[in-house]
């Protein structure tokens, strides 16, 4: 029997760069670089195996093209078979294991289509087409569902949604860890099509979500966290989004970012560094809850292309506790700018503080409005701050005149503190009363409602024109009840404040 002899054999490598040829291993021909030869063992007369070569991958021994070659959790989705782009992202996501991966979607280009929801139910990162290079025509409700997951970052995509009540992302059951991010949604901004950008009906338990440089605009709903009638909320941040034209004035429409947490524990959510334009219920409204900080958002043009002249401001806070609003700047508003009321039967505020925020030019109804309409229903807020704001409108601009260009209206309240807050009026043609106390629901003697309200340090000014403000005006029935209502050392002036 023959013996096995061991033959020499130089490797041959190919590569793009090489032109295709095949250069000895020891060839100073080999990009200048020394590479070692190759033994193996061969039987004589069969020929050396020849190992199968992927021109897509750069190892030899890769069979499956949508895998990376270092990694076997990624996937490309647009190598996988599906009838439009959404269902390629979904094989892709199913082909993951359990403990999850990667998606990429980046190579899928021009005009695309999701037909179908995709759901996400194992910790991943889908990485989307930046908006320049794709765009996806989205008709499902919604295009990407996030369920019973932890882990899931959602980044970059452009939607564009198609069909009535259509939506981009939703968050289910109990989920966590939930990362949304550069997303750019666009509705049809008609109404009856009741599109949505991120949101979630009641009875969700939502921990750490964080919804973070997205733009979303034409929609009746821009950004919700819901568990208002159930469920709960455990940690949110909504930073740095641009939503633009949220339509819609019923109930459930028209709001910019939306928050409810109904459980009773706090919510501990920051709404910041946002940009609204042209919502047509509110900016952003804190429905129910406690836990919540709003702050740093600019506010533009509320309620501008629907204004009534009712009670719709552009940050609205009902049925909340231990809530902060502070250095925002709202302007332009119409139909007010914040308010701070119970808002149902049943409904509870305090703890309420609303500071350093600068409001603008408002119209049609007085900028921030304390207490409900019908306290016999319900109640009146409680413990509420407010200080050092600045309040300034141009009447010249707004032609506000009356109760409309109160810059602080108190529909009633109990231990409301006003303080060091800067209210001024620029070219007053008419006489304005920039702060007024209502007192409503009271009676002679009473104090249900209203009581223990104290204005202290605040300036309230006119520059140029005719007119002339007050700093405080107390109407019946307040002014006839046995509520404690106390101005102390506010100083109208003539022109601007020092504070």
């Amino acid at each position: 029997m023959k013996q096995p002899v061991v033959v020499g054999l130089f490797a041959a490598f190919i590569a793009c760069g090489w032109g295709g040829h095949a250069v000895s291993a020891t060839s100073p021909g080999a990009r200048g670089r020394q590479r070692p030869t190759l033994s193996i063992a061969v039987r004589v007369g069969r020929p050396a195996p020849t190992p199968k070569f992927d021109p897509r991958s750069r190892n030899p021994a890769l069979a499956a093209p949508t895998v990376d070659p270092a990694l076997d959790n990624l996937r490309f989705a647009d190598r996988f078979p599906g009838q439009d782009a959404g269902a390629q992202i979904a094989a892709a996501i199913a082909d993951l294991p359990a403990s999850g991966g990667v998606v990429d979607a980046r190579g899928f280009s021009g005009a695309q289509a999701i037909s179908t929801t995709v759901t996400i139910s194992k910790p991943l990162t889908l990485l989307l087409p930046a908006a320049s290079d794709a765009e996806f025509a989205s008709t499902p409700d919604p295009a990407f569902d996030v369920h019973d997951a932890s882990g899931v970052r959602i980044s970059g995509g452009n939607l564009t949604l198609s069909a009535r009540n259509a939506s981009a992302v939703t968050y289910t059951g109990t989920t966590s860890n939930l990362v949304i991010e550069n997303m750019v949604v666009s509705g049809s901004g008609a109404v009856q099509d009741s599109q949505k950008g991120f949101y979630c009906a009641s009875g969700q338990t939502l921990s750490d979500i964080r919804i973070v440089g997205n733009a979303i605009s034409n929609v009746t709903l821009g950004i919700s966290l819901n568990a208002d009638l159930g469920g709960r909320i455990d940690g949110a941040l909504v930073q740095r989004n641009h939503l633009s034209t949220i339509v819609g004035t019923a109930v459930g429409q028209g709001y910019g970012i939306h928050h409810a947490n109904g459980s009773g524990l706090p919510s501990m959510i920051w709404i910041v560094d946002n940009f609204i334009e042209l919502a047509q219920r509110h900016s952003i409204y804190q429905a129910r809850g406690s836990g919540v900080v709003i702050a740093r958002n600019l506010v533009v043009n509320h309620r501008q292309a629907v204004a009534t002249g009712d009670e719709r401001p552009a940050i609205s806070v009902l049925r909340s506790t231990a809530v902060t609003v502070k250095n925002n700047v709202i302007e332009g508003p119409w139909d007010g700018a914040i308010d701070v009321s119970s808002g149902d039967a049943g409904g509870s505020e305090s703890g309420v503080t609303i500071a350093n925020n600068v409001v603008r030019n408002w119209h049609g109804f007085p900028a921030l409005a304390i207490g409900s309409q019908a306290p016999q229903l319900e109640g009146s807020p409680a413990d509420i701050v407010v200080s050092a704001n600045q309040f300034t409108n141009d009447q010249s601009a707004t032609g506000v005149s009356g109760i409309q260009g109160a810059a602080l209206l108190v529909w009633n309240g109990k231990r409301l503190t006003v303080s060091d807050n800067d209210f001024g009026m620029l070219n007053c043609s008419v006489d304005i009363d920039l702060i007024a106390v209502e007192g409503l629901g009271e009676g002679a003697g009473t104090a249900e409602y209203t009581d223990q309200v104290r204005f202290l340090s605040n300036c309230c000014h006119s520059d140029g024109g005719p007119g002339s403000v007050t700093c405080g005006r107390v109407d019946a029935p307040a002014s006839f009840a046995a509520s404690q209502i106390d101005f102390t050392a506010n100083a109208p002036a003539a022109g601007a404040c020092p504070i």
